[in-house]
């Protein structure tokens, strides 16, 4: 039995939107403060609004981490289980014997910083039932990885076990027989039994 895969999700995305919107509001609050033809009541009011956004994006950008940090994907032999949510926690756990379908979807933006979602399906929905999002292309390999080693074993345990029943015996340990009688047709057109062991 492998040990568990642990993954979170990756920080990557929210350095990246907190260095946009750096960019962002210093562009802007250098334009408020050339802009000297209008009239000083509202630049002030475009100001208390630019900060005021400010705060607000702010605000985005901390609970976008908080949520990726809190996010814990927990892969076993058995299992994946899903831990989300900052203020409220929501666990979702899947049986690795129910996934049908699994895949790796990566956007343009998740491409840039290095991203991939991975999307699993259980019931062949149009929507996937499981989405571990924004996990490094190292971890969602390895998640695509341990759920492919998963349906291996399986299918290499249902196949062995298909070759291995063992033969039935009778109390006293001879071995049974299983007798079926098949209808033939023999010379002469008249129907007659043959007994074939199985």
């Amino acid at each position: 039995m492998d040990r568990p895969l642990i993954i979170t999700s990756s920080q990557r995305l929210v350095i990246l939107w907190a260095v946009t919107a750096g960019v962002l509001f210093a562009a802007i609050g250098h334009t408020l403060n050339d802009s000297s033809s209008r009239s000083a009541r509202h630049s002030a009011a475009l100001a208390v609004a630019f900060q005021d956004a400010k705060y607000l994006v702010a605000l985005i950008l901390i609970y976008a981490a908080l949520w990726r940090a809190r996010s814990r994907y927990e892969i076993s032999d058995g299992a994946i289980a899903c831990t989300t949510g900052v203020f409220f926690r929501k666990r979702r756990r899947i049986s690795m014997a129910q996934i049908q379908d699994h895949g790796m979807e990566r956007n343009l933006l998740g491409a840039f910083v290095g991203l991939t979602d991975v999307e699993i399906d259980c019931s062949g929905k149009i929507m996937p039932d499981l989405v571990l999002r924004q996990l490094s292309n190292s971890d969602a390999r390895a998640v695509h990885e341990r759920i492919n080693t998963y349906r291996r074993q399986t299918a290499l345990r249902s196949q062995s076990n298909l070759h291995s029943q063992p033969k039935r015996q009778s109390a006293k340990g001879t071995r049974l027989t299983a007798v079926r009688t098949v209808p033939t047709i023999v010379a002469g057109g008249r129907f007659g039994d043959l007994t074939s062991a199985i």
